[in-house]
């Protein structure tokens, strides 16, 4: 048998959880994290390329600085793409090449509740989910908080937002080091004030096959199914908490 490569082992040792079933009625069906989800050697040039990266004039107040990356060599999109592949997702295959480092430098940044808007590459297809990889682990605070859908956030979503009002938490991830989370677009979260800085991750956009049929349209579903008032988040894993049952998928065991 022919020995993986450092980045092709790394993604043999992946494991994806579910943490919103695809089947599910809320527009984040398929939220999913990959743990382990790139090689070492990634994640070292990652950590020296955001150091030395020119941080981004501020268009607004923003607790985050952010700088920029496009990966023209796809040493970064590769990678990515195989952890990409661990989840499973028949509407997610490839990473998008430009990314943003996304750097909360100090305790108590925080993002509101909002939606993510999909881009459009050259070819005209439309993104589907927006991808997380953190490069810093919170062992409290920062995590990606996953809320209630409105049906009056459709009047929102265009612009990125949704309607103000409290909203029950259907589920949360919090950010460990090698941890890719991959959540569809029209998904309500937040991200939750950090405690310990700096809070540093990858934000970029993942794009369907090329066959999937094109859709324009932005879902925002009813409140998703199991859930109610009484519900209480079950941790699934390591610092991933849901109102749904888990679906762990072994790398191995649904490629042999």
């Amino acid at each position: 048998r022919r020995t993986p490569s450092t980045s092709t082992a790394a993604t043999e040792a992946s494991c994806a959880l579910t943490v919103i079933p695809r089947q599910c009625e809320h527009p984040g069906a398929g939220t999913t994290v990959v743990d382990d989800a790139v090689a070492e050697e990634i994640l070292e040039r990652l950590d020296e390329l955001w150091r030395r990266l020119p941080l981004a004039p501020k268009e607004k107040a923003s607790p985050t600085d952010r700088c920029y990356f496009d990966d023209v060599s796809g040493w970064l999109t590769g990678a990515l793409d195989r952890a990409i592949s661990v989840a499973a997702l028949p509407d997610a295959s490839s990473a998008v090449s430009r990314v943003r480092f996304l750097i909360y430098p100090e305790p108590g940044g925080c993002l509101p509740a909002h939606v993510d808007l999909p881009r459009t590459d050259k070819k005209g297809l439309r993104t589907t989910y927006t991808f997380l990889l953190y490069l810093s682990d919170c062992s409290s605070g920062g995590e990606t908080t996953f809320l209630e859908a409105l049906e009056s956030d459709r009047e929102l979503a265009a612009s990125g937002g949704v309607m103000p009002g409290e909203r029950r938490t259907l589920a949360r991830v919090s950010p460990r080091r090698n941890r890719l989370l991959l959540m569809p677009h029209a998904c309500p979260h937040l991200a939750a004030p950090i405690i310990h800085a700096p809070k540093v991750l990858v934000r970029g956009e993942v794009l369907p096959p090329t066959c999937m049929p094109h859709s324009s349209a932005v879902t925002v579903a009813p409140e998703p199914v199991q859930q109610d008032a009484s519900s209480q988040l079950v941790e699934l894993g390591d610092g991933v908490h849901s109102c749904w049952l888990d679906e762990k998928i072994d790398f191995e065991r649904r490629t042999n």
